[in-house]
């Protein structure tokens, strides 16, 4: 029996096949690309089927991170224009991809509805201004950034700037104001003072978001692999 001849363009339709389904997977989930500069398209609101969740992990744009820490919870966030899930170290994504679709979808949501804009953002701060201090301080500057991977966001208050990361677009809207109002009473408080902790719990939510952004901030460290620091 004669040997068959080997495909030789079998593994170049193979990479033009998957190479198409991440530009088309891409264009379904709206990745936004770099963050600088450039305005952000609203997030749809929908889940993942099983199908798109195989696809993207067969691609590499929901990357699976193992950790022997975790037992059965997953987690999920955005990481450039992929997605990092974190899971179990016997958790099978492939058969758990329905499951994994819904919790994607749930970030879209939550996502979709943050400000998108940096006139939102500053619009936003200045009625949390009013509403909270109107004491003629007012910020010059509110805007979203792409360059703090470990800060949630950070204030100049000699220029009465803020700055937004923009992995915060993910958290619920009481979250958000939390942090803005914690940056406003820097503009006022440099420092973590008493009086600066009296201007914050002007917000009625601040210890619920403390609580949420501690938890927020370890499931990034646990995405990544990392222990908590100590001494935190």
């Amino acid at each position: 029996m004669a040997a068959e001849a080997p495909d030789s363009g079998g593994a170049a339709v193979d990479s033009a096949r998957r190479q198409n389904s991440r530009t088309n997977f891409r264009r379904r989930l709206r990745f936004p690309g770099p963050v600088r500069n450039r305005p952000r398209e609203p997030v749809r609101s929908w889940v993942m089927n099983p199908t798109e969740v195989r696809e993207a992990l067969e691609t590499g744009l929901i990357r699976v991170r193992r950790s022997a820490r975790r037992r059965k919870t997953i987690a999920v966030s955005r990481e450039g224009e992929s997605w990092l899930l974190a899971v179990p170290q016997r958790y099978d994504p492939v058969r758990n991809a329905r499951s994994i679709g819904e919790l994607i979808g749930r970030v879209q949501r939550r996502s979709a509805r943050a400000p998108r804009s940096d006139e939102a953002l500053m619009s936003r701060a200045t009625a949390l201004n009013e509403r909270y201090f109107d004491d003629g301080v007012e910020p010059v500057s509110v805007r979203w950034v792409g360059n703090q991977s470990t800060r949630f966001a950070s204030a100049t208050s000699a220029e009465r700037s803020i700055r937004v990361s923009d992995r915060m677009r993910e958290v619920p809207e009481w979250v958000l104001d939390a942090l803005l109002v914690h940056e406003l009473a820097h503009l006022r408080r440099p420092d973590h003072s008493a009086e600066f902790r009296a201007l914050t719990a002007r917000y009625p939510h601040t210890e619920r978001a403390e609580a949420f952004l501690e938890g927020f901030s370890a499931g990034e460290r646990s995405a990544r692999g990392e222990q908590r620091p100590s001494g935190e």
